[in-house]
């Protein structure tokens, strides 16, 4: 189902074409097509993700999940092998169909739409960060992470509340990745290791993170 679509060709022009879009996007003369660019490298990412089959990190365990799971809040309440978050998406999606690509499909929603709108709201190069995404994320990190790519986007964002000082957000946003993959506890202990987030601002005007030193200077982060 679908092999052919996953054959080794679409992978190499998907990257030419999001490496076209980054050009394209550099020319100012062409930067009104470059927002039309991005959202169908959006769709193509999403469809690349969603419409994948026997593909992917976890496939046989994560597909016999869905397709086994009762729909019986007492069972669903005791799974105990995956986290709650996931759980639920898979019983809320099973409760109106049982076909496993829709589920994808949902799931990849879920992950994707945060990142891109995170993107589109601090980066000065969205086609460049979508480019950079596919070409070192995606394929390793998203492509069968059913979970952990919801818990990635999630940590990224609460990455951007800590650096815009809004705790209370960040850790909203990390408990709610903690309920689709534990790992993302480990964000609480990481953040402070190497600077201090109070010394982190969000630079609006140059799109992008910048750090305190201590003479007060600005330095790139």
């Amino acid at each position: 189902m679908l092999t052919n679509l996953f054959s080794e060709p679409v992978y190499l022009l998907i990257f030419l074409y999001l490496y076209l879009s980054c050009w394209i996007e550099s020319a100012h003369n062409l930067k009104k097509g470059s927002t039309l660019l991005f959202y169908t490298s959006v769709i193509i990412i999403i469809a690349l993700i969603g419409l994948r089959w026997e593909t992917g990190t976890d496939w046989s365990s994560y597909y016999l999940f869905f397709d086994n799971l009762t729909l019986d809040w007492s069972i669903i309440f005791g799974v105990m092998h995956f986290d709650l978050g996931y759980v639920i998406i898979n019983a809320l999606i099973k409760y109106f169909t049982q076909n496993y690509t829709l589920f994808l499909i949902f799931d990849t929603i879920i992950a994707i739409i945060p990142l891109v709108v995170l993107v589109r709201k601090i980066s000065p190069f969205p086609n460049l960060s979508l480019f950079v995404f596919y070409t070192n994320f995606l394929l390793s990190q998203y492509m069968g992470s059913n979970r952990r790519m919801i818990a990635m986007s999630l940590v990224l964002w609460a990455v951007y509340f800590i650096a815009i000082h809004k705790e209370t957000k960040a850790i909203v946003t990390l408990i709610v990745s903690f309920l689709f993959h534990r790992s993302s506890i480990l964000h609480f202990s990481i953040s402070d290791q190497q600077y201090s987030w109070n010394e982190i601002h969000y630079d609006r005007q140059r799109n992008g993170f910048r750090k305190t030193d201590s003479s007060n200077s600005m330095g790139s982060v």
